[in-house]
């Protein structure tokens, strides 16, 4: 099926078109070349907001695959109970953060007086008050399956087919992009692991792990290349940890070397 996420936001900045005009006309440009901006809100009360979007919607991606540039995501039927948890996760931290940002409401109108001075009376209709800005926010995951083209004329249906195949291999290709890049990360720690001044982390091995466990419920066709890949990783990882690869140069060259030649059979 598909998924798709979404945010709405009190949005705090505003087009300032009167200093737009005072910059062209002091400058002698034109006063379509610059673009000047009034934020509402000081950056300090929106920062924690929109870090938390961004760490939400990395979480989605990383549980489901591309379809289209329009935002919805490919997911299968065994990734939807852990991407459900994800979203209720982050549901609640976003909650959590809407109501502080809610709570701030007087001290941000304060600030942004101060900020503001003279011009604040230009944009207070823009300053609701408390529960009226909470209500402003969203987050919204929406699933949909995905669209049955069978009672389309055969010539649409031929053509949507095409478009399908492509938005399939796509979404192939990603899932084997991902495994590649860890592994290829992990070759390339390996070069060093255990050298004095240098660190290597149990991320570094651990992030191929999870991928070999996570990516065969993320198949959207079937994908030999990348099945026989996640088999060869599991194998060279057996039984090794980031302290086994650290305290032995053997190791450490056997992994990099595996490692990158799995990465390779993936392009």
């Amino acid at each position: 099926m598909l998924v798709r996420i979404g945010f709405n936001k009190f949005n705090p900045q505003r087009a300032n078109k009167k200093a737009d005009a005072e910059y062209a006309a002091r400058h002698g440009t034109n006063v379509n070349a610059n673009r000047t901006t009034t934020r509402l809100v000081p950056k300090k009360f929106v920062d924690p907001l929109q870090k938390l979007e961004t760490e939400a919607r990395a979480a989605i991606k990383h549980l489901t695959a591309p379809f289209e540039d329009g935002g919805n995501r490919f997911v299968t039927a065994q990734m939807v109970p852990k991407l459900q948890d994800t979203v209720a996760k982050y549901r609640q931290k976003w909650e959590y953060a809407v109501d502080d940002f809610a709570g701030e409401w007087d001290k941000i109108v304060d600030e942004a007086k101060r900020d503001l001075n003279g011009d604040f009376q230009k944009w207070s209709a823009y300053y609701p008050d408390a529960e009226q800005v909470r209500h402003r926010f969203r987050f919204e995951v929406v699933f949909m399956p995905l669209p049955d083209h069978s009672q389309l004329l055969d010539s649409v249906r031929e053509q949507m087919a095409e478009v399908y195949e492509s938005r399939y291999d796509a979404a192939a290709a990603d899932l084997r992009q991902r495994l590649r890049e860890k592994l290829q990360h992990l070759s390339d720690r390996c070069i060093t692991a255990g050298d004095k001044g240098t660190r290597f982390y149990d991320s570094n091995v651990e992030n191929v792990i999870e991928l070999c466990d996570m990516l065969p419920d993320m198949l959207v066709q079937d994908d030999q290349q990348l099945i026989d890949a996640i088999a060869d990783a599991r194998k060279m990882l057996d039984g090794i940890d980031a302290d086994v690869i650290k305290s032995s140069r053997v190791v450490a060259d056997s992994v990099k070397s595996q490692a990158a030649a799995i990465a390779d059979s993936l392009l």
